[in-house]
């Protein structure tokens, strides 16, 4: 009889929340070969090298033949699908019933690569995709690379952990991921410590992952508020203050207000912690938006606080007032947030702002907050979203009006009556009209002209054109256009030119009958159409914008035959400069990709400004306000903070009323994002790791052709086309912001969409030959 026992022990979970539900990672120790028949799962995953296959004792090959009588060697000889030159794993057929994996996925990574395995494992994941392609997808795997191979098990146990969180946001179909440390146990459990293992350095690293990821530690906690009213001005600015605290007491006369200049900053002092700690304790955060209030570093620190809380309270804190005109313009962060314009003094527009937000002091829950640190990715859920120039408010009114007549207990998007004071009304707009299920957009020559008309109509083109999505898109004409681009023609168009009264409301009593039983079709029996189109020509946005940026290399990436072939890039280097010319926004998980960019653009351009540490919130906001160009590396960690978000809408502000020759914002896409929110999948990425192509390129460039290779600590953290698309993103970063510091005044621009239009991409796809667009037939 063995000295030993096997068995195979649930320790811990980890509950992730995605987009798709619930899924668990969960910590076993044990024998993988315990796994009972009846708890199947759909794949096992194992590990070799070199096409090692030997059944050596102490590795899971070598258990599965003794023990289970399963030979990997001979599996390997009819694979089911052989990806190892790009994604480091193959797959087997279906494997005998009576076994508890469905199939096996052999992690086997090409060691020639300089990688360090830890990078390649989410390889694994990827190639899951295909695999896993229901829901309640099942995986169990040991920590792979680590056993006879020798590579530390918490390297190789944190990697797996991390990527498998990416995937299950990002979409992946895996309910269930079950990673098990090799042990055996003695006759009352306890663990053979003989074995050379580090048990107690895995337990304290997944207890520190489970901290971090488990959806248990966003569970709301609640903070009563003590104070209605925090105000915080210019004392220059007193007696617009006063006046606003008298309409306050007039409307409540029990109003319990906090004078925020009566909170000193304190040289030497956490004069800091006592302001947000009020103001946590406050149910609004009153700001009153003047030249004087800019000029006072007490009030943009009190904002910058109240924006904080913002995000710490999980909803709108701050009720900006704004009194008189600033020149410059107020900082785009301050215009994102949803203020009472009452320009200019115009003290009757802010009596009615104070109405409004005494009333909204008595809803429910304004006596608490949740403290939620992430970002709500789920949608507002509207009927109907319309989207209009504020020029034709008058037809907007007139088609809200007959929807609400028609049918009351619609949820209708309009905006001045969704758009609240302090709301983040760019993130609102994505947001709504991601939960929105008929899009109707007023059709004028101011609309076309508009910026965020376009950005508005874009994403709902995207998602009318996006298999699973239940949006339906309608445009109503108002006026009469000329010209009328092609993106707006492949959709329904209703001309309501002629008698829009008559055809509001027969569109109106056509919505109401679609909206009570939604479908993929939709059908107008009373509206008369100029043309009537059905959803059923689907694209894959991603695909298409993967086509695009193909297509473009060559012309996008001047450099990229120097950075190919490691030849000396020349960069003429101007006079170093005042401002921050590169600030980087990026989230604290996917530092790796940070530190790789200052660290190879400082060795192109040592005088380059480049930030990505910031001290507090104030210097943080003031970098995103002030660089030439600000690159957001985005992946679903990314998705899910409140401070990068924020970064990434201050860029799209400035992206829109900037120079489109000297674009602010340059987005890079650095892991698969999941389905919402779906205004990220139509960011104009200049370069994304996703993209196919770039396993392709990399075989044409020899190893040592890449600059990092004689950097080991950072040779080993990225796959070898990861580093060629990192290099040639960084080289032309490099480039791009030496002309960009050159001409820095920029010339006046007309505001311009920040986001791309899908029907765009695909008619400058159109030209390309298929057969060229093919992965396996590339040829740049």
């Amino acid at each position: 009889m063995d000295k030993w026992r096997k068995d195979l022990i649930l320790k811990d979970s980890i509950r992730v929340l995605t987009q798709n539900g619930e899924s668990l990672i969960q910590f076993y120790l044990g024998d993988i070969c315990m796994l009972k028949a009846e708890n199947k799962v759909d794949i096992l995953l194992v590990s070799a090298f070199g096409e090692n296959y030997n059944t050596v004792q102490g590795t899971l090959i070598g258990a599965l033949h003794s023990q289970l009588k399963v030979s990997v060697g001979k599996l390997a000889k009819n694979k089911a699908e052989d990806l190892r030159d790009h994604y480091s794993c193959w797959v087997t057929h279906p494997l005998p019933k009576h076994l508890p994996f469905r199939k096996i996925l052999c992690f086997e990574p090409t060691w020639l690569r300089t990688v360090h395995p830890k990078e390649l494992v989410g390889d694994v994941f990827r190639c899951l995709v295909p695999i896993l392609q229901e829901e309640g997808g099942t995986v169990i795997t040991p920590i792979l690379s680590t056993g006879k191979v020798g590579f530390p098990e918490t390297d190789l146990f944190e990697s797996l952990v991390q990527a498998a969180v990416n995937w299950m946001k990002a979409g992946l179909p895996l309910k269930v991921l079950k990673i098990v440390q090799y042990a055996t146990f003695t006759a009352a459990g306890e663990v053979d410590s003989t074995l050379r293992r580090d048990y107690e350095g895995v337990s304290k690293l997944f207890g520190e992952l489970k901290e971090r990821y488990d959806m248990q530690y966003l569970i709301p906690k609640e903070t009563p508020v003590e104070y209605d009213v925090y105000l915080s001005c210019s004392e220059a600015d007193k007696k617009i203050s006063d006046k606003l605290q008298e309409e306050l007491k007039k409307a409540k006369p029990d109003i319990k207000i906090v004078i925020g200049s009566d909170q000193k900053m304190r040289e030497g002092e956490c004069w800091q912690d006592d302001m947000y700690n009020t103001m946590m304790k406050s149910a609004r955060v009153i700001t009153i938006l003047s030249p004087q209030y800019l000029e006072s570093p007490a009030c943009i620190e009190q904002y910058n606080i109240a924006l904080c809380c913002n995000r710490k309270a999980h909803k709108d804190l701050l009720a900006p007032f704004y009194i008189q005109t600033c020149n410059p313009e107020l900082p785009s962060y301050m215009q994102l947030v949803q203020y009472v314009d009452c320009l200019p003094n115009d003290v009757p527009k802010m009596c009615e702002g104070v109405l409004e937000l005494v009333r909204s002091l008595s809803h429910r829950g304004a006596n608490l907050y949740s403290d939620v640190h992430t970002v709500d990715i789920d949608p507002v859920k509207y009927d109907v979203f319309l989207s209009y120039s504020h020029t034709n408010n008058a037809e907007a009114n007139q088609i809200v009006s007959c929807l609400q007549k028609t049918n009351p207990e619609l949820n209708i998007f309009f905006d001045i009556q969704e758009l609240k004071q302090g709301k983040a009304w760019q993130r609102l707009l994505y947001h709504s009209i991601d939960g929105t299920t008929v899009f109707i957009a007023l059709i004028s020559d101011r609309y076309l002209q508009s910026a965020v008309c376009n950005e508005e109509y874009s994403l709902a083109l995207a998602k009318f054109l996006t298999k699973g999505d239940p949006l339906q898109l309608i445009l109503v004409t108002i006026e009469d256009i000329k010209f009328l681009p092609a993106e707006y023609q492949c959709v329904t168009l209703v001309d309501g030119v002629t008698d829009l009264a008559k055809q509001t409301e027969a569109l109106c009593e056509d919505l109401n009958e679609f909206l009570k039983n939604p479908s993929e079709m939709m059908e107008l029996k009373k509206t008369k159409a100029r043309n009537l189109v059905v959803k059923g020509q689907y694209l894959n946005l991603d695909e298409e914008f993967s086509s695009l940026r193909r297509m473009s290399f060559k012309q996008r990436f001047p450099l990229h035959d120097s950075v190919m072939t490691n030849s000396q890039l020349i960069i003429d280097i101007p006079s170093k400069s005042n401002k921050c010319d590169i600030a980087l926004s990026y989230h604290k998980m996917d530092q790796k990709y940070a530190d790789y960019f200052v660290l190879e653009l400082e060795r192109l351009v040592p005088d380059l400004a480049v930030e990505h540490e910031w001290a507090n919130n104030k210097s943080r906001l003031a970098t995103m306000e002030s660089a030439l160009r600000i690159v957001t590396l985005v992946s679903p960690n990314y998705l899910e903070s409140p401070e990068q978000v924020e970064e990434f809408h201050i860029a799209v502000w400035r992206q829109r009323m900037a120079d489109p020759s000297s674009p602010i914002l340059y987005p890079i896409q650095i892991h698969r994002l999941p389905i919402r929110p779906s205004y990220f999948h139509i960011v104009p990425y200049v370069v994304s790791l996703e993209d196919r192509f770039w396993l392709e390129l990399a075989k044409k460039v020899p190893t040592l052709s890449f600059p990092a290779i004689f950097s080991k600590k950072y040779d080993s953290r990225f796959k070898k086309e990861k580093h060629l698309a990192l290099d040639i993103a960084i080289s032309d970063l490099a480039y791009t912001a030496v002309k960009h510091r050159k001409f820095m005044e920029g010339k006046p621009a007309r505001p311009h969409a920040s986001l791309a239009n899908i029907s765009t991409a695909v008619d400058q796809n159109k030209p390309v030959d298929s057969a060229i667009r093919r992965v396996d037939q590339l040829s740049i």
